[in-house]
């Protein structure tokens, strides 16, 4: 079952391929599929095409790659600013025109939005991990609260002078 306690595509697909093979004439009924469709939430029409991909092998969906702003559109989003918007009118008209399928502004907004939080978080995670690893014994632990003001080399020298 899926998380809203639909059935999923495959379930579905196997079991009305199932239904077909025990069957004397190896279909599947009309009334088996709008069963099979009203328990996976969808249409009957969608069962059918899933039903005829099945029977050539295909049971689950096909994975739909993402969208991702080619390297040399990330110089140019740079130029404009991090403005997207102004990127894409570049992508779809004037001299800089893409060389690929360029998709809606929505599909362009999100596919930045993902890579640069992608981005951020390795950046995140290979700073403080990189600083962890390399000096596990250099990083610095919270200074005295007086002389916090006071930077690492001079604070020794400091301490000795006073009384």
């Amino acid at each position: 079952m899926g998380e809203d306690g639909r059935l999923a595509r495959g379930v579905v697909v196997r079991r009305l391929l199932a239904v077909a093979e025990a069957s004397e004439s190896g279909a599947v009924s009309a009334l088996h599929v709008r069963a099979a469709a009203e328990a996976a939430g969808v249409s009957p029409r969608t069962v059918w095409h899933w039903l005829a991909a099945g029977r050539v092998g295909r049971v689950e969906r096909l994975p739909k790659p993402a969208f991702s702003l080619p390297d040399a559109w990330w110089t140019r989003l740079a130029e404009e600013g991090g403005n997207v918007s102004a990127v894409y009118r570049r992508m779809t008209e004037g001299v800089e025109k893409a060389d690929f399928a360029v998709p809606s502004l929505g599909t362009v907004q999100r596919a930045v939005k993902r890579d640069v939080q992608e981005g951020q978080e390795l950046a995140a995670a290979s700073d403080s991990d990189m600083a962890a690893l390399a000096l596990p014994d250099l990083i610095p632990h919270a200074p005295p609260p007086d002389d916090w003001h006071t930077p690492a080399s001079l604070r020794p020298a400091i301490r000795e002078e006073k009384p």
